[in-house]
């Protein structure tokens, strides 16, 4: 990603782009890199202070063993802002960078200030929201998993339906 400072600190690798005030960080999708963010740079960059990680496990940033929960993953991202003294940012995510960000704001990681809610209107990735606060998901969908998986395959379909008689 050209136009910026590539750097590394405690095995984690994000790119610092243009020196702005207003921060944005953007953060990738699955299988992807911070690289992948670079098309968007360009228009970004002119406004704002672009900090792209390579989440952990991805790219140059460390291959941890664990700790790949969506939780964990956000609170890497903040200790990376604590790092770079970033009170304040806009954080925007694609694909896995999106639950990523959501979490960030849902699990009440410290620095959170606001969160606009796009993911869970849309009725294909409402899941997202579903399935932030993964104990009360569980508890929710305990004993009512093929109701769960069926909801999925067809969405117009009603919740306890699969137990009838068809």
């Amino acid at each position: 990603m050209a136009g910026g400072d590539t750097r590394e600190r405690r095995n984690d690798h994000y790119r610092d782009v243009s020196p702005r005030t207003k921060t944005v960080i953007l953060l990738h999708g699955f299988p992807e890199t911070g690289d992948a963010i670079a098309p968007a740079v360009a228009a970004l960059g002119k406004r704002y202070r672009l900090i792209v990680p390579d989440l952990r496990g991805a790219g140059r940033s460390e291959r941890a063993s664990s700790g790949y929960e969506k939780k964990t993953l956000a609170t890497d991202v903040k200790e990376l802002m604590d790092r770079l003294k970033i009170g304040r940012a806009h954080v925007i995510g694609h694909d896995i960078g999106a639950r990523v960000a959501y979490a960030f704001a849902v699990e009440g990681i410290p620095g959170t200030t606001e969160f606009r809610r796009f993911a869970p209107t849309n009725s294909r990735t409402r899941h997202f929201a579903l399935f932030a606060r993964v104990d009360d998901a569980v508890a929710e969908h305990q004993g009512k998993e093929e109701d769960l998986i069926l909801s999925f395959i067809t969405p117009a379909r009603k919740v306890g339906r699969s137990s009838q008689p068809t």
